[in-house]
C-alpha cells in the first residue's frame, strides 16, 4: 500500500460522548488511519470535557463554532483534515458504528487499485449479522420523494437491493452516510457536503452532486 495516501477520519458528536469513546477506543490503535477529528458540534451536555480525556497526538478533538447540522459539522472536520493535516483520504463514521482495519486497509487499497471510483464503502449489516436493508439505494426522484412522505406511497416505493458478492467492488448511486469513504480532491471539487441541510438525505445529495460531476461509487 502507498504509504504517502494519508488518511483522516471525522467523527461528528452531539451529546453522545458515552456511544463516541466506545468508538475512540475500538479505533484508536489503527495504523491505516493517520488521524482521527472528533467534532462536537456544541453538545450542551459534558461530552467535550469527556471526549477531551481521551485525545492525543493522533486523536484531535475540535468544536464547531456553531449546531449547523450534520452536513455543517462533518464539514467543519473535513477541512481541518484537509487544511492542517494535507489528508487524501478522508473517512465519514457515525458514533453508533463498528469497522474492523481490514475494511479500511482494503478500502484504501481498492482507491488506488481503481482510481475512477470517488466514494467506498463496505456492506453495511444489523446488530445480529444480517445486510441491513438498504446497503445502498439509488437517488431518489421527486415522485419518489413524494411518495414516501405517506404510508401507502412507501409501499410503492419499497425496492429490494441485492449484494453481488461476484463483484470486488459493486458500482452502486448512493452509499449510506454512516460511513463511507471519499478522497480530499473530490470533496474540493464538489464543494463539500451541502451545509442547507441540517438532518437527514446528506447520502443523497451528495451521490447526485457527485454523479453531476461524472465520479462513481461503490461498496
Amino acid at each position: 500500500m502507498n504509504n504517502k495516501l494519508k488518511t483522516g477520519l471525522v467523527v461528528l458528536n452531539y451529546n453522545d460522548y458515552k456511544t463516541t469513546i466506545k468508538l475512540i477506543k475500538m479505533i484508536k490503535n489503527y495504523k491505516s488511519i493517520d488521524l482521527i477529528v472528533i467534532v462536537d458540534n456544541c453538545s450542551t451536555d459534558k461530552s467535550y470535557k469527556k471526549i477531551n480525556e481521551y485525545t492525543n497526538n493522533k486523536i484531535k478533538l475540535i468544536k464547531s463554532d456553531k449546531n449547523g447540522g450534520y452536513a455543517y459539522g462533518n464539514n467543519f472536520g473535513i477541512h481541518y483534515l484537509i487544511e492542517n493535516h494535507k489528508c487524501d483520504i478522508i473517512f465519514i463514521a457515525n458514533p453508533d458504528v463498528e469497522f474492523e482495519e481490514n475494511l479500511v486497509i482494503e478500502i484504501k487499497r481498492q482507491f488506488e487499485k481503481n482510481t475512477k471510483y470517488s466514494v467506498l464503502s463496505g456492506v453495511m449489516l444489523d446488530i445480529n449479522g444480517n445486510v441491513v436493508k438498504a446497503p445502498y439505494w439509488d437517488i431518489p426522484s421527486y415522485r419518489y420523494d413524494l411518495l414516501d412522505y405517506f404510508f401507502i406511497g412507501r409501499r410503492i416505493n419499497k425496492k429490494e437491493f441485492k449484494i453481488d458478492y461476484n463483484k470486488k467492488i459493486m458500482d452502486v448511486e448512493v452509499v449510506p452516510g454512516s460511513f463511507l469513504a471519499i478522497k480530499a480532491k473530490v470533496l474540493k471539487d464538489i464543494a463539500y457536503y451541502d451545509e442547507n441541510t441540517f438532518l437527514y438525505c446528506e447520502e443523497s445529495i451528495l451521490a447526485t452532486k457527485l454523479k453531476n460531476k461524472g465520479y462513481k461509487s461503490g461498496i
